[in-house]
Formats: C-alpha cells, structure tokens, sequence
C-alpha cells in the first residue's frame, strides 16, 4: 500500500495490449503498450497482493490487496500481455462480448474507424434514430444512454456498408475460442454479448445481452468463469436497476463499474458488490494512485 494514504485495494482495468495500435483504431482506444504494462504489473506486486476480482470482491475489508482486469477481450491480452502476466505470476479476468465469436466487428472499433479515417461528418448527416447531444463529440454522444446503442450500431453499419468500406480484416476482438486460455492465472467474466449501454435497452434485451454471454462461457468447461459482471462502459448512468435484478437472477455477486476510482470501503447494491475500477494512465502506476487517492479520498 501506498504510505501516507488510507487503505485501499484498486482494481485495474486495460483493454487492447498492441505493441504497435493499428492506425483503424488508433484514436480513442485505451491500450497499454507491452512494457508500460509491465512496469505497472510489477510496482502492483510489489506494494500489494494480486488476486483474481472475484476474491477481491469477497474481502470484507479494503486494503492490501489489488486485481487486474482487462475488457472487451482484444486478442492482443493473448498475443502481448498475457506472457507478461504469467512471467510475473499474476492473475486476471478478461471481461468478453460474446458478440465477436460470432465474427461480429466489436461496434466502438466501427466507431473508432469513422473517427480514424475523418468520416464523421459523412456519417452524422446519415444518423436518423442517432441524435447528437449538446457538447459531446460523436464517439461520446454514440454511448450516451438516451440513444439506444442497438440503433447506434445498426445505422453506423448501414453507414459504413453504404460506403463499401470493408472491415473484415479489422477483428482486433477475439473471434475464436482458441483465445480463451485454459491457464491457473487466467479468468473470463461477462461483459454482455453486444457491449451495448445496457440502460439504453429494454428490460428484455438487457436480459438477452447478459444471458447469451453467460451461456457462452458456461458452454468452455475447461475455462475459470468469474462470478462477477463488468458493466459496459462502467458508469452508474450505463446500468439500472432491472440490470441488477437481471443479474441477481442468473446468480452473479456483483458488479463492475469503470469510474476511475479506488476501492476503499465495501459498497453493495441490490445485494451485490460494487467493485470500482480505474484505466491507469500514463507510465507511473505510483503517480496514477496518488492522484486517485488524492481526488477520492482528500488524504494527501
């Protein structure tokens, strides 16, 4: 633990691991370069004990411990960061959309390439059900709650297949189960099928998101599941109260939210944990706590 600040357990939370961001993604997609990624691994296992989520989750107490996660399921966590993780022997959880094993294009990559390749403008003027908000970018306002992310994707495919652009070769999420390692120090949760902003749907297509995942990782025996479910895109606004319920009923323990925080008291909701995460920044893992803590708690 960090000195001088009250006890806390942070829970990391990276997504793509690329030594090198292909150019259709570059903008907007949070990756942690291979060797930043090891730097940051080794001053966690130095300052606290690395634990899968789950059993962070079942603490009664914060402090002294810490996990990783890594969403969306990027085949880069295999190929780049998983041979980092298990030279430096620590466990983590890969929170996947099922989606992808259907050779689906992950749809923030399709908004990604828009941005990517400057055609914003062009897609905006197409957007019908899609409404921009005040103030907010187009790769802001296509997650905001008040569109529906089923719509939102629906009219940038239709956008981008008008246009014939071709994103066959741009499945950077995995698309097979060969991906999913059967290994002591690797876990997989459930990060909804289509990784659509779950309060943007229906109380029936929320249950649709998280059971088909839940079933898909169910259907890999040789495979560590997480008990736990890795809200998309993290926010409190991202998730209501029929996600909750829904998520009681299929037997999870609790949630996942993104929201750059650390994890400094035991927080339910509905009966299940609430477990905070942060995106680290930057290459100081130090620095990154610091700041957390200074922002969260008042400490320093």
């Amino acid at each position: 633990m960090i000195h001088g600040i009250r006890p806390c357990s942070p829970v990391c939370v990276y997504h793509a691991g690329f030594s090198q961001v292909p150019g259709d993604v570059e903008r907007n997609l949070h990756n942690i370069a291979p060797p930043v990624l090891h730097d940051h691994l080794s001053y966690l296992k130095k300052h606290y004990r690395l634990v899968f989520v789950d059993e962070l989750a079942e603490c009664r107490h914060s402090g002294g411990v810490a996990a990783i996660t890594f969403d969306d399921g990027y085949k880069s966590v295999v190929t780049d960061a998983l041979p980092i993780l298990i030279d430096l022997d620590i466990p983590f959880t890969i929170f996947i959309n099922s989606a992808s094993f259907d050779n689906r294009i992950f749809w923030r990559d399709k908004v990604r390439y828009i941005i990517n390749h400057d055609l914003v403008k062009h897609c905006e003027l197409s957007l019908h059900e899609t409404s921009k908000i005040s103030g907010m970018s187009f790769y802001r306002y296509t997650k905001h709650p008040d569109n529906n992310s089923r719509a939102v994707d629906q009219e940038i495919t239709e956008f981008l297949q008008s246009r014939g652009e071709d994103l066959s070769s741009n499945q950077y999420c995995f698309d097979d189960t060969r991906y999913l390692a059967n290994h002591p120090l690797v876990s997989y949760g459930n990060h909804s099928h289509n990784h659509y902003v779950l309060s943007s749907l229906s109380p029936e297509e929320q249950f649709h998101e998280i059971y088909q995942t839940q079933q898909f990782l169910a259907s890999i025996p040789t495979i560590r599941v997480s008990r736990l479910f890795a809200v998309p895109f993290g926010d409190l606004r991202d998730y209501d109260w029929h996600t909750l319920a829904i998520l009681k009923e299929l037997g999870y323990r609790g949630v996942l939210l993104s929201r750059q925080r650390l994890n400094c008291q035991r927080i339910e909701s509905q009966g299940l944990a609430v477990i905070e995460r942060f995106m680290p920044r930057g290459f100081d893992m130090a620095e990154n706590l610091l700041v957390l803590a200074k922002a969260q708690l008042g400490d320093l």
